[in-house]
């Protein structure tokens, strides 16, 4: 069974948006549900006071007008006036009832959601069923859900049509709210939002990502967060998202370019942003080679990071690379090597070349620096 790392979910709605069942039997479904589905990290059986929109979220890639037939893409080459439709959405499904006009902007018709025609299915109910993964199950996200044996066994206990709909999140809520919190107005709230943010066990955006197009969404937001805050946390909270997303602008390369120096504050989650936007940045090999002695362990090796995704060239950047072959962290030496390999290129290694590989294996014993080493030597 395939997985991958993903926040998602197994949302299971009436096909009757108005069924509601008795407290006794939703409590029943829920235990049904929790059996059928075990291995979901959270088991839920709502009632909303309305009618709901419930939506797969990212799922959705494409809504087609009732009227034309034409489509909005989420994502397009022509304009983002699709992935601020979709986003809009994803933000205000509360909002959202089955009579709710929207225009829609690849064609501009006014229509009701009602009659919007997703390329996912989607729904609107007072009552969910809903089990959530911290992993995309190849099996439970297909379409093959809607005729399961889970699926039947849940409709046979509320003796009414069911549909399941597949939600992939942008984010978990929690972390929502916290980016909402480090985009306000407000210092205070930005800070606090970054003081959660550190409080986080290491790990947390490995496990539970967040989606690339989300910060796309709210990138305008974060850029003024970082230009208006006046504390670290803040600044490095707001790079860390949009190296992750490789969200690039004029502005925050004039930004990082101009803040790239010995004295600030923000070294390792500038070079991090550029590590992950190598292109917009070559500019500042120089500036970034300085770092190689750093007395700081992981600027150094964040150095290496970022030193090894640019163009280099054997003549300038050697010593430098070959220092970082030689760190004292076992990681610089790792991605000096890599940085050493892109220089090499096909060419032929010369006995300085030699020397420096056998020294890279004798300080780096059985690490991964020196298995690389041992491979480079044997090759010529």
């Amino acid at each position: 069974m395939s997985q991958i790392n993903m926040d998602c979910a197994l949302s299971i709605i009436p096909e009757d948006p108005n069924f509601v069942p008795d407290k006794e039997l939703m409590q029943c479904s829920l235990e049904l549900l929790t059996k059928l589905f075990p291995y979901a990290e959270e088991h839920s059986a709502r009632s909303f006071e309305r009618v709901e929109f419930i939506s797969p979220e990212l799922f959705l890639s494409a809504v087609t007008c009732p009227i034309c037939g034409v489509q909005t893409l989420r994502t397009s080459a022509e304009d983002d006036s699709g992935r601020l439709w979709f986003s809009k959405i994803d933000d205000s499904q509360n909002e959202v009832s089955e009579n709710t006009i929207t225009r829609l902007p690849a064609c501009g018709h006014s229509v009701s959601f009602a009659e919007l025609k997703f390329d996912c299915p989607v729904g609107f109910a007072k009552f969910a069923l809903t089990a959530r993964f911290s992993h995309f199950d190849e099996q439970i996200m297909s379409d093959e859900i809607q005729d399961s044996d889970e699926l039947k066994a849940l409709q046979r206990l509320l003796a009414v049509p069911l549909k399941a709909l597949r939600v992939f999140y942008a984010l978990l809520p929690s972390d929502r709210l916290l980016i909402e919190g480090l985009i306000s107005d407000s210092e205070e709230e930005r800070l606090a939002a970054a003081n959660s943010l550190d409080e986080l066990e290491p790990g947390h955006f490995e496990e539970h990502s967040v989606a690339k197009i989300f910060i796309e969404d709210k990138s305008s937001f974060l850029e003024a967060s970082f230009r208006k805050s006046k504390h670290r946390s803040v600044k490095a909270w707001v790079l860390s998202f949009l190296a992750d997303a490789e969200y690039v602008s004029d502005e925050l390369v004039d930004i990082i370019s101009a803040e790239l120096r010995p004295d600030s504050l923000l070294l390792e989650p500038l070079l991090y942003y550029i590590y992950r936007n190598p292109k917009r940045f070559q500019h500042l090999k120089s500036g970034i080679k300085q770092f190689h002695l750093h007395s700081d362990s992981d600027l150094r090796w964040r150095a290496a990071l970022a030193l090894k995704n640019l163009e280099l060239n054997y003549l300038d950047d050697i010593d430098v690379v070959r220092t970082l072959m030689l760190d004292d962290f076992y990681a610089s030496r790792l991605e000096g090597l890599f940085a050493f390999k892109k220089i090499l290129g096909e060419a032929s290694l010369s006995e300085a070349d030699r020397m420096f590989l056998s020294r890279v294996i004798d300080k780096d014993e059985n690490g991964s620096a020196a298995f690389y080493a041992k491979e480079l030597l044997s090759k010529q």
